[in-house]
Parts: C-alpha cells; structure tokens; sequence
C-alpha cells in the first residue's frame, strides 16, 4: 500500500463518532461514503447481547460536486460465528442466500479487499494531495457503532482510522426537515420519491440513502442561494446541522 494511503487509513481506530463539516471551503468532501450493512439476525436480534456478523458490505460513492454516483464497491461476506443463516427471518428479510454467503470471503479478507478499492481510486478519510476525500454516511449509528466495531473486536480485526466518524443522514435528514428521526423509506417519502430496488438489500439501501442525501444537499444549496440573494453570509453545508460528537467505544 502506497504511504498516502497508509497515512491517511493505517492509524488505529480509537472511536467511532459522528463527524462535522464546519463551514470552509477546504472542508467538504469529494465524496460521501454510504454504507448500510446487512448482518446476521434472527426473531432475538432485538436482544442487547446477539452477536451480529455483516454478511452485505456496499458502500456506494456520491460525488458531492454532481450529486451522482460514481463508484460502487460490494461484496457479501461470509460469518464465521453463525454460519448458517436463518430462512425464515434472514433470508426473507435481507435476500441473501445461503450459497452467496458460503462463496464468500470472511470480513477481514473483505477489508482488506475494500482498502485496495480505496488505493486503487486514491480514495482518502484525509486531506492528501492528489487524492480525493471521503467521509462516511449512514442510516443511524448502528452500522458502525452496533455492527462493525463490535464484530471487529470480537475476532481482533484491527479498524483503519478512516472508519473513525460518519455522518448520520437519519439524523441530518430530521435536523434538516424539524421532524423526528424516521425510517429510510419515510425520509424518501417526504421528499416525493420512491424506494428503487428491494428493502434490506444492503447495496439498494445504500443506494436509496445516497439520494436523499443527494436531496438534502440540493435543498442546501437552494437556501444558500436564497441567503445570497438576501444579501446575508453563511455556508448552505453549514446550515445542514451536521453534528460532531466523539464516543469512546
């Protein structure tokens, strides 16, 4: 791996938390990350202690400078801890079969196999000189905080740094809108769109968060030319609420 790339993913991940973008110009990204796990589960998944595995790893790439997709990477991932996935509640929920997950590589050949994605496109959670940046986007915590981190400590993966914050569009969508956190096919919804694709395929989820998004940023950019046009200063990014927090997992 090229020393850029080590530089800007290598570091040991301490906490996982939600990210900001303050209001320069420096500070936004080329591109946000989206990422919806699928994982193991069954009718208990509720339940504190289950241990969830993912068994769908997408993240789809939306440039921020043309609201539009250009890089996908998707693989299925095969769990170690519970192999053998449940047919009448995870496979019907998720669609993923039983084969797909047995052809598969384990989560830490999956990783590794994503950080070459990201060197191969010169890909980057940093400011690197010739490279573009990246910040990770999700629908709550959970993906992060509930499904990766604890899977990763439990078999001693070690997580790059670029999994160290995320941007929480569930979140940044009720901020946005003055409403209450609500699901990914209400906040598609209340924007007049329609989900595309089959619910809890983790890629077609992703998807569909990257347009809202997509959405919200549009939504941004028309209030920040409402505020030019009233002659008042402000970033249209900024005014989009996205939060800083740091939680010691």
């Amino acid at each position: 791996m090229a020393a850029e790339a080590e530089a800007s993913c290598d570091a040991p991940l301490d906490e996982v938390g939600e990210a900001s973008l303050d209001s320069s110009e420096e500070a936004h990204p080329d591109y946000f990350a989206v990422v919806d796990f699928e994982c193991t589960c069954d009718r208990t998944t509720m339940v504190r202690k289950y241990k969830h595995e993912i068994i769908e790893f997408p993240v789809v790439f939306l440039n921020s400078e043309t609201l539009e997709v250009d890089l996908e990477f998707h693989r299925y991932v095969r769990p170690t801890e519970r192999p053998q996935l449940t047919d009448e509640f995870c496979m019907e929920l998720t669609g993923i079969q039983q084969s797909w997950v047995d052809d598969a590589d384990p989560l830490d050949v999956v990783l590794r196999e994503f950080y070459e994605f990201l060197e191969e496109h010169r890909l980057a959670h940093k400011a690197i000189d010739g490279q573009k940046r990246f910040t990770f986007c999700t629908d709550g915590p959970m993906d992060l905080q509930g499904f990766l981190r604890p899977e990763s400590r439990r078999k001693g993966l070690g997580l790059r740094s670029c999994w160290q914050s995320f941007l929480d569009v569930k979140r940044l969508f009720a901020g946005a809108l003055g409403q209450k956190p609500c699901s990914l096919q209400e906040m598609l919804s209340l924007q007049g769109l329609s989900f595309q694709g089959r619910p809890h395929s983790g890629l077609d989820d992703s998807r569909n968060l990257a347009r809202i998004l997509a959405e919200l940023l549009r939504r941004a950019e028309r209030q920040k030319a409402a505020e030019v046009e009233a002659g008042q200063r402000g970033r249209a990014w900024h005014k989009l609420s996205f939060g800083a927090i740091g939680l010691d997992l």
